[in-house]
C-alpha cells in the first residue's frame, strides 16, 4: 500500500489534518504501507490528499480510507464502543472535520 500525502509543515508530521488522520489509521492498522510526498495534488481523483493506493484500488479522502481499511481488512477502529458511542464518535468527528478545518486554513 502507498499513501500519498502533503509534505511536513509547521514543524509537524504533515500540514493537513486529513493526511495525519490517514497516517494514524494506517499505523493503527498494523498493515505494511509506504508514504509518498506529493506537492501538487491536482492530478489526484479529488484534487486533494490523502490518497491511498491499495492493490490497484485508489481511495481518496481520509474517511473513505478508513472505510476501506475496515471493510477490506476487517479492522474496527471503534472496537469497544457500543452503538450509541460509535454514533456519537462519528458525529463529533464529522463536526470537527467539517467545522474546524476552515479555521485552520483561514
Amino acid at each position: 500500500m502507498k499513501l500519498l500525502v502533503y509534505p511536513p509543515a509547521f514543524g509537524e508530521l504533515n500540514g493537513s489534518p486529513f493526511c495525519v488522520k490517514a497516517l494514524a489509521l494506517l499505523q493503527m492498522s498494523g498493515l505494511d504501507f509506504e508514504t509518498e510526498i506529493i506537492d501538487d495534488p491536482r492530478k489526484q481523483p479529488k484534487g486533494k490528499l490523502p490518497v491511498l493506493h491499495d492493490e490497484g484500488t485508489v481511495i481518496p479522502d481520509s474517511s473513505l480510507i478508513r472505510v476501506h481499511l475496515e471493510q477490506k481488512y476487517g479492522l474496527d477502529f471503534d472496537a469497544g464502543l457500543d452503538p450509541r458511542q460509535k454514533a456519537e464518535s462519528h458525529a463529533i468527528v464529522r463536526m470537527l472535520e467539517e467545522g474546524l478545518y476552515f479555521l485552520i486554513v483561514a
